[in-house]
């Protein structure tokens, strides 16, 4: 069965409305309806709608026919009017003319909505080191901050990134060695200790210097949460010194002048305790010489094996993190240091073949 034509019908929801029914399905057009006239049936569905269509009555019945002229008069001047209102609005859209014209209402349909597309959450890994260029790098909350798992000594500390532990060289500084018992070097550990061990810091890495150290170890700034460098903080102690690996990098201004403050203080490194005046030695004449005694059998000590030849005294040493020290004669703690060959240590004939062997030589 066909369905009912395009129309005006009574609205099936509400009494003396007209509903307009497009063919197919009814529309939101709604008017008030004219005086009781012969109302034709409402198509509540499809079936009723075609049952409607194929009425003897609906097509054949001269009195229904008759009684239907006035409504059908009256429908097609209310059809027309709206049709004219409907129109007008358009044509007002169209120019611009009415910005708050109302756009003509669209039959309804109801269209069922795509379910909103969802989207897995992935975490990215946390970057290592080497990922963390430059100081101006930073997330929305903030510098990344990674965990001190360790301290080494004054200048090295190590960080856990991703499960991962790696060495770090702080940069600005060199701190007294702890593996030669150097001056204030367990003072200098200790400091560094107090500021960085598990905490979280910052670490950055300054354009003009290496990613890594000839011993593998990263070259960082290390910031602690507050903005303070770590190096900078032990410069102010007396507890290192500035030093730089080649060139220049930021911050070494601020850097130089804490060192200068510590020295002009005397503190730590730059004390009395840690470079004693030398005192003049003078030979006391013996009055009475004693006599000559045999000297009691001693035990044997234990002795640094000694080189090859005389030329061939410049000791290689290895501390216990592993960084490789030569020391020359003359040197503060030449003579404290000693050689195990079972640990990889040994002599050298000249600091340019310890150099090349990968020892670098004792500051003091």
């Amino acid at each position: 069965m066909a369905n009912p034509p395009a129309d005006w019908y009574p609205d099936p929801g509400q009494a003396n409305r007209l509903r307009y029914w497009d063919g197919m399905q009814w529309t939101t057009h709604v008017v008030d309806a004219p005086a009781p006239s012969p109302r034709r049936p409402a198509p509540a569905d499809a079936a009723r709608a075609s049952a409607y269509s194929s009425s003897s009555n609906h097509t054949t019945n001269p009195a229904l026919t008759a009684a239907r002229k006035p409504w059908s008069r009256k429908r097609k001047w209310v059809a027309g009017g709206l049709a004219s209102v409907f129109a007008i609005g358009i044509l007002g859209n169209a120019f611009g003319e009415d910005e708050t014209a109302k756009p003509v209402a669209q039959p309804v349909t109801t269209t069922a909505k795509p379910a909103a597309p969802t989207s897995t959450a992935t975490a990215a890994p946390a970057p290592t080191p080497s990922e963390t260029a430059t100081s101006s790098a930073t997330t929305d909350d903030g510098p990344t901050m990674y965990h001190v798992s360790g301290v080494i000594d004054g200048d090295t500390i190590k960080v856990r990134i991703n499960g991962t532990s790696y060495r770090v060289r702080i940069l600005g500084i060199d701190a007294p060695e702890l593996s030669t018992r150097e001056c204030q070097a367990q003072g200098a550990a200790s400091r560094m200790q107090s500021l960085v061990q598990s905490k979280s810091v910052s670490l950055r890495r300054d354009p003009k210097q290496p990613d890594k150290d000839q011993y593998g170890r990263f070259i960082r700034h290390v910031v602690l949460a507050d903005g303070t460098y770590a190096a900078q903080s032990l410069l102010q102690d007396g507890l290192a010194r500035e030093y730089v690996p080649r060139g220049s990098y930021a911050k070494r201004d601020d850097f130089l002048a804490a060192e200068r403050s510590a020295k002009k203080s005397k503190l730590g490194i730059w004390s009395v305790a840690c470079n004693p005046a030398p005192k003049p030695t003078v030979a006391a004449p013996l009055v009475n010489p004693p006599a000559p005694t045999k000297p009691a059998p001693s035990t044997p000590r234990p002795t640094t094996p000694q080189p090859k030849s005389n030329t061939c005294n410049i000791k290689g040493n290895i501390a216990r993190d592993g960084e490789k020290i030569y020391h020359v004669p003359g040197q503060r703690y030449y003579d404290d240091a000693e050689i195990d060959p079972s640990k990889g240590e040994r002599w050298f004939c000249s600091e340019s073949e310890a150099v090349a062997a990968g020892w670098r030589k004792a500051k003091v």
